[in-house]
């Protein structure tokens, strides 16, 4: 014979519902910093640098590489501005014919 316990069951006390607890917004935060602008100095480096105005490239990157180390945007900009406009002066006069 097994034995069998049986617990009497006692009466279940009901669930005491609480409305739920306000909570206090979140202490305001810093502001997002705005996004740093791309100086035109860069953008003029890299446009005359692809058109092959090396003097102006070259004068606009420097310039442009000044502006933003002062933190404003375009680095790579600039940097790609005098790149191109190095690469077109030492491909040029490769690729011009020789006169002889």
């Amino acid at each position: 014979m097994a034995l069998r316990v049986r617990m009497a069951s006692r009466p279940k006390a009901p669930i005491p519902r609480h409305p739920p607890m306000p909570y206090q917004a979140p202490p305001p935060g810093y502001p997002a910093p705005p996004p740093a602008q791309t100086n035109w100095w860069a953008i003029v480096a890299l446009i005359f640098g692809l058109l092959g105005g090396v003097l102006i490239s070259v004068i606009c990157g420097i310039v442009g590489l000044n502006k933003a180390k002062q933190g404003q945007g375009g680095r790579g900009l600039a940097i790609a501005g005098l790149v191109l406009s190095g690469s077109g002066c030492w491909c040029s006069p490769r690729a011009s014919p020789s006169i002889s």
